[in-house]
């Protein structure tokens, strides 16, 4: 057995959550070089780098599994926010067993099949840290009666917005748990002391009884909310060999961004880039959005041929397999569009 002593350097795990509007995308914006897995469409007003054509679970795996093959030198990836990521994750669940809800799989065993999703995700994303890069999710707060068995009595907490099935999953699989907030002021009223909100903007480090909150670096207390304070977390740099130019980003496919025309109208009759084979979770979910735009939108087999000639693609009609990772990547948006209109 090999045996070695002493710290070992390695990418930061995070989650940083609060209440709407406190600034959780800004703040993750500010991560170093990060790239966006943008949900709920938050960061419309941020200047940052999203990958295009995120439109479900599906989308998600498999954008971790090609930044962990090419991390087109990005250094975080932010996912915004893992609440609304759990609400993708139960329409898949849904779709691939045909139920109409959650509630379908009988009293708590869907959010078990769900909490087994995420563990596979948390993997995916455990090994594209291995791959140097940081892993940082957002997430909606909210407040929950507790019961503490160590105290007489419930009392109301802060919360991650998720599951009672998977918030503690999260939260035990990051290495820095931030509870963001508005620093409160006490001021002196006609009845007595009376608590206001400030503007101040700060994040809470440490497990206090109203909110959960941790970290593996040392840092203490409550600091304010600015990124500088977190440079231990954030302090491991990828080696430059590894890093590659930044060009645009796209759920499986990498273009030249000197031609942004031809990549904003995803033109069908551009040659890919690189001809690698459609992967398993591509072929699944494109299969998934075509039958759900013939159940709801009336396609037919004419649509089909159609879809065929127009991006000119290989093979018989219907033969999802025989597509390359760009291609497929670029039907699976124009299926997601169509079904969105």
């Amino acid at each position: 057995m090999n045996i070695k002593r002493g710290t070992i350097s390695a990418p930061c795990r995070a989650v940083f959550y609060g209440m709407e509007g406190i600034g959780k995308s800004t703040f993750a914006s500010k991560c170093p070089n990060p790239v966006f897995i943008d949900t709920e469409h938050g960061t419309r007003h941020l200047d940052v780098a999203r990958i295009d054509g995120i439109h479900g679970w599906e989308h998600v795996l498999s954008a971790v599994e090609s930044l962990r093959k090419d991390n087109m030198g990005f250094e975080t990836l932010v996912i915004d926010t893992v609440d609304w990521l759990e609400k993708w994750a139960i329409e898949s669940l849904c779709a691939t067993h045909r139920k109409d809800g959650i509630e379908g799989f009988g009293y708590g065993k869907g959010f078990v099949y769900v909490r087994e999703m995420f563990a596979k995700l948390l993997d995916a994303l455990d090994a594209l840290q291995h791959h140097g890069m940081h892993v940082v999710m957002t997430a909606h707060a909210m407040v929950k009666k507790h019961e503490d068995p160590g105290r007489e009595g419930a009392y109301d907490r802060y919360m991650l917005k998720l599951s009672r099935h998977l918030e503690p999953v999260i939260k035990e699989w990051a290495d820095l748990l931030i509870f963001m907030t508005y620093k409160s002021i006490v001021t002196e009223g006609d009845k007595g002391k009376v608590v206001v909100g400030g503007k101040e903007r700060i994040m809470h480090l440490e497990h206090q009884a109203a909110f959960d909150a941790k970290n593996r670096y040392g840092l203490k207390g409550t600091l304010p909310l600015e990124m500088e304070h977190l440079a231990p977390a954030f302090a491991y740099k990828c080696d430059a060999a590894t890093q590659k130019p930044v060009v645009a980003a796209s759920v499986n496919e990498v273009e030249d961004d000197s031609n942004s025309e031809l990549e904003a109208t995803l033109d069908p009759f551009a040659e890919p880039v690189v001809t690698e084979p459609i992967t398993d979770v591509q072929l699944q979910a494109i299969k998934k959005l075509y039958n759900k735009n013939c159940e709801f939108n009336g396609w037919g087999a004419d649509k089909l041929v159609k879809i065929w000639q127009h991006y000119e693609l290989p093979g018989p009609v219907g033969a999802w397999s025989k597509l390359s990772k760009q291609q497929a990547a670029k039907v699976s948006g124009f299926l997601a569009n169509k079904l969105e209109q």
